[in-house]
């Protein structure tokens, strides 16, 4: 049954993908597996991805040491990704105080120079608050169009806001996974325009 669900998630995705624009050039990567994070504040973690991870692919080459996609061409591209995370605080609601929350930091990034520099090209912030400490949600950045240069490298990014008055439960195994009813567990999604 799980090989049916994932086999049907997936040819939705193609389906939706091919029914937006035909596939010339375009980059779309999903991945059920969990990721931990660290428990600090303003540390950005890249969000990993594996080769087998990648559905459609005929614009980036991938570096799976960086987990990092590098466009073939130089032009605009329109990009977007998601996670599905969970901060996996238990803090019993009555004890919650009402100022409590984590704030996660979803960032698309791009660099010419392995990021030793880079530069933001989306954000998305989610604020986990009193009642939604243990409850997974999808984290979406926007569609976002940018002019990237021949062999630029884009990844995706995670960290915990400053802004947090709590911090993620370090010993939880998988921040970032597939919530209840989901088929993946983070995405991303590159179009040549």
């Amino acid at each position: 049954m799980k090989s049916i669900l994932v086999f049907c998630s997936l040819f939705l995705c193609y389906s939706v993908v091919t029914a937006q624009e035909p596939l010339k050039s375009a980059l779309y990567a999903q991945s059920t597996a969990s990721q931990k994070l660290e428990s600090k504040n303003n540390t950005e973690e890249i969000v990993t991805f594996v080769q087998d991870d990648i559905i459609i692919n005929n614009i980036c080459t991938f570096d799976e040491m960086k987990h990092a996609f590098s466009v073939q061409k130089t032009g605009m591209y329109e990009i977007t990704a998601s996670i599905s995370f969970n901060p996996f605080i238990y803090k019993p609601i009555i004890t919650t105080h009402k100022d409590d929350q984590v704030t996660i930091v979803l960032l698309i990034k791009t660099s010419t120079d392995n990021f030793m520099t880079s530069k933001i090209v989306s954000v998305k912030k989610h604020v986990f608050g009193k009642g939604s400490l243990n409850v997974a949600s999808t984290i979406l950045t926007v569609p976002t169009t940018v002019f990237l240069e021949e062999n630029e490298k884009i990844a995706v990014f995670v960290q915990q806001d400053p802004s947090s008055t709590l911090q993620i439960n370090s010993e939880s195994e998988a921040h970032i996974s597939r919530a209840l009813g989901m088929a993946v567990s983070k995405a991303i999604r590159i179009l040549k325009k």
